[in-house]
C-alpha cells in the first residue's frame, strides 16, 4: 500500500507537524508506505517531496498573497486568518497517480482548492486540522454559525451580502459531497461542528487524536532541560507557545496577559516565578508582565520542544478555539500538567483537577485560579504530573495514531 500525503507545510504548524509525524509513524517498521507533496518542505526527509528550482519555490510563496486578493475587496474585514482557496497545484494532482490513497491535510492558503480534490480519481482521506474545510474560508469558527445555512454575510469579511465571497468559497466545496471521502477530525469538537455544515453532509466523518513519539515527549531532568534552555534552576515557569503566538489572537494572548496581571499581586518579585514564551522573539517594545520573561522564539524540531517542555511547571494553552491542542498534547507527554480554557478540542485532553486544570471560559480570573492551583502544592503537582504522561500513553501513542489511519486506507483500498 502506497500512502500519499498532501499538506501545505511538512514541519511548520500543528498541521504540519502532524501530518508528518503521521507520515514517519506510517514508515516506521514498513518503509516507503506514506510519501508527501508539500508546498514548503523543511523537514529533509527523503520521502518529502516538493517543487524545486528556485522559480517553482518563489512562486509558492506567493501563492498565498495572490489567494487573498479578493479580500481587497471587502475592507472591513476583520483581522482574522481568512483563505478562499481557490488556487490549485497541478503538481500536487499528479503526485496522487503514483499512491494507492490520497490524505489531504491543510491545504489551504493559497496551494490546494476544493475543485482540484474532485479530479482526483483515488480513495481520499480529508484530515480537519481546523474549520476551512467546512466553511467559506475562515479558519477559526469564532461565535459564528453561517457555516451550518451555506455562509454569507460573512462576519470575517464584514460582509452584509448574502451572496459574497465565503458564500462563492462554500459552494465551490459541496462539490466534495459526491466523492467517496472519509473525514477525520483531530478532535471531538472539530468532528461535532463538521456535522453540522453541508458541505460534510452524507460523509463518514471520524475522530483520531494526533499522534506523539512518546521516546521523544517524555519526562525529562527539569534542571538539565532548564540548564540547556539558559534558565533559572529554582524559579517556577509559567510556559505559554504557539506558532505567532503572541500575534494570533485565537492563541490567547491577550487573556494570559490578563491572568499574569492577576498572578503579580500574588507572587512577589522574590517569588521565583518566571515567564517563557517560543513561538515568538522579544518584541522591541516588551510588555510588563510582572515577572521576569524569556523568549525561545521559533522550536521547529521536537527535540527542542520536549526540552522546552520539560523545564516548565506549568503550559497554558489559553486559546479562544483549538481543534485539539497540540502543544497541550505534547506538554502533558512530557509529564508538564497544562492550564486551558474548558471549551472546544482542549477537553480531549485535558483533564480537570487531573492532569491540569480547566478554566471557566474565558475568564482570566479562573485562568489565573489554575496557574496557581497548579504551582502551588508540591505533593498535588506530582500526582498531576504522572497523570498527564498516563493521559499521553494512553491517547497519544504515534504506533496507535498510524495503525488508526492504517485501518481507514484499508477500508477505502478495499471498497
Amino acid at each position: 500500500m502506497n500512502i500519499g500525503i498532501i499538506s501545505t507545510y511538512d514541519n511548520i504548524g500543528g498541521a504540519g507537524k502532524a501530518a508528518t509525524r503521521l507520515h514517519i509513524a506510517l514508515n516506521k517498521n514498513t518503509p516507503q508506505v506514506s510519501a508527501m507533496y508539500v508546498m514548503h518542505e523543511s523537514s529533509g526527509d527523503r520521502f518529502v517531496k516538493s517543487d524545486s528550482g528556485r522559480v517553482a519555490k518563489f512562486i509558492n510563496t506567493l501563492r498565498p498573497d495572490i489567494d487573498r486578493l479578493p479580500l481587497l475587496f471587502y475592507k472591513n474585514r476583520q483581522p482574522t486568518f481568512f483563505s478562499p482557496g481557490l488556487l490549485n497545484k497541478k503538481s500536487a494532482i499528479e503526485f496522487t497517480k503514483d499512491v494507492d490513497v490520497v490524505n489531504i491535510h491543510w491545504i489551504g492558503s493559497g496551494f490546494l482548492g476544493f475543485r482540484s480534490l474532485m479530479t482526483i480519481e483515488k480513495p481520499i482521506v480529508l484530515t480537519l486540522h481546523d474549520s476551512w474545510a467546512f466553511t467559506g474560508g475562515c479558519h477559526v469558527l469564532g461565535d459564528c454559525e453561517n457555516y451550518i445555512t451555506g455562509c454569507g454575510k460573512c462576519p470575517q469579511l464584514g460582509s452584509s451580502l448574502k451572496y459574497d465571497l465565503s458564500r462563492y468559497c462554500f459552494n465551490e466545496k459541496l462539490g466534495i459531497r459526491a466523492k467517496d471521502i472519509t473525514v477525520v477530525a483531530d478532535g471531538n469538537w472539530m468532528a461535532e461542528r463538521a456535522k453540522l455544515s453541508p458541505i460534510m453532509q452524507g460523509l463518514d466523518i471520524r475522530v483520531i487524536n494526533p499522534g506523539l513519539d512518546l521516546q521523544l515527549f517524555k519526562p525529562h531532568n527539569k534542571f538539565l532541560c532548564r540548564e540547556l534552555l539558559g534558565l533559572s534552576g529554582d524559579s517556577k515557569i509559567i510556559m505559554f507557545g504557539a506558532m505567532n503566538a503572541t500575534s494570533d489572537g485565537n492563541k490567547g494572548y491577550n487573556k494570559l496577559m490578563s491572568a499574569l496581571d492577576i498572578l503579580r499581586f500574588k507572587y512577589s518579585d522574590s517569588s521565583g516565578v518566571e515567564i517563557v514564551i517560543f513561538g515568538a522573539s522579544r518584541p522591541l517594545i516588551e510588555p510588563n508582565y510582572g515577572f521576569k520573561t524569556h523568549y525561545l522564539n521559533m522550536l521547529r524540531d521536537d527535540l527542542s520542544l520536549s526540552i522546552a517542555y520539560g523545564a516548565a511547571d506549568v503550559m497554558v494553552v489559553p486559546s479562544i478555539q483549538e481543534a485539539f491542542g497540540q502543544t497541550a498534547s505534547e506538554s502533558l507527554a512530557c509529564g508538564t500538567p497544562v492550564v486551558a480554557f474548558g471549551a472546544t478540542g482542549l477537553l480531549d485532553s485535558v483533564r480537570h483537577m487531573e492532569n491540569g486544570f480547566l478554566a471557566s471560559p474565558y475568564d482570566a480570573q479562573s485562568l489565573a485560579d489554575g496557574i496557581s492551583w497548579v504551582l502551588d502544592d508540591e505533593k498535588r503537582y506530582k500526582v498531576l504530573s504522572i497523570n498527564a504522561r498516563k493521559t499521553a500513553e494512553l491517547l497519544f501513542d504515534n504506533d496507535t495514531y498510524a495503525a488508526s489511519y492504517l485501518k481507514i486506507y484499508q477500508e477505502k483500498i478495499q471498497r
